[in-house]
């Protein structure tokens, strides 16, 4: 038997298809394309990985789906491993992204009676030390800084209904884009209680580890519409907005193979 046919054989038996691809699809399609692997935390528990793993698979699809993109292969493999197999396209690194990033959302309270940010001392344990991207009017660039957060969420992406891609026009004339999000009546309810009750205190919106604005709550918000800044292109923003949409990884991923397609590990003909 030929090298080539039996490693087509071992992906064929350690690997199953959960979310649906295109009928019949063709390999001069896919020739040259994108082949990602991505591998999910576990949780110490093999049922509980399992199904991780199947809804990260289905979330990838919709996420790509949301973005445009019809012609796809995915599958879920032994140790919690989904490939994604792609057509060549134009930005191949955002599409990684795109699948790739959990888009954990997360409202936390900034610690302004704790002295440490950006000075190197501990924090308190119930603090955490994030990296903030705000977005400078007044030069026009994108600013990195330590802030420091409570660890515990006060609201989580599980409330949002809606999110969208806005532009507005900053005082020195340039184009903003940023995203828009609507809370649930839940979440609209929890916001308004946040914001009454910490009145003077910065809230920052966190994805992923990164704060992307933490900004002064002047007053009671209700209504439950937010929006989140910083320095977004308007496809990062329109990335964002798609994996908001569809929801966060329920455990995070890493990429451990993303290379230029070829036949020896194509899934089409599986």
């Amino acid at each position: 038997m030929h090298p080539r046919s039996v490693g087509l054989i071992v992906i064929a038996m350690v690997c199953l298809s959960l979310t649906a691809c295109d009928a019949k699809p063709k390999w001069e399609q896919y020739e040259g394309g994108i082949h990602v692997v991505l591998k999910a935390e576990s949780k110490g528990d093999a049922v509980t990985d399992t199904a991780n793993t199947a809804k990260i698979a289905d979330m990838i699809g919709a996420r790509l789906k949301e973005s445009g993109v019809k012609d796809k292969i995915i599958r879920t493999c032994k140790d919690r491993e989904v490939v994604v197999q792609l057509p060549p396209c134009k930005n191949p690194d955002m599409i990684v992204h795109l699948i790739s990033y959990p888009a954990i959302l997360a409202f936390k309270l900034v610690d302004e009676e704790n002295p440490s940010e950006g000075t190197g001392k501990p924090v308190p344990t119930d603090d955490e030390v994030l990296t903030m991207k705000t977005w400078d009017r007044d030069t026009g660039k994108l600013v990195t800084k330590p802030i420091v957060v409570k660890q515990q969420p006060v609201l989580s992406g599980d409330v949002v209904s809606n999110v969208r891609v806005r532009t507005t026009t900053s005082p020195g004339g340039r184009d903003e884009v940023y995203v828009a999000l609507e809370f649930n009546s839940e979440g609209a309810k929890i916001f308004e209680k946040v914001t009454a009750e910490n009145v003077g205190k910065r809230l920052a919106i966190v994805v992923d580890d990164t704060a992307y604005s933490a900004p002064v709550i002047r007053e009671r918000i209700t209504g439950g519409n937010v929006s989140i800044t910083g320095g977004f292109t308007l496809d990062e923003a329109k990335d964002l907005a798609i994996v908001l949409r569809v929801g966060s990884f329920p455990v995070r991923v890493k990429v451990i193979e993303n290379k230029t397609l070829d036949r020896s590990i194509w899934l089409g003909g599986i």
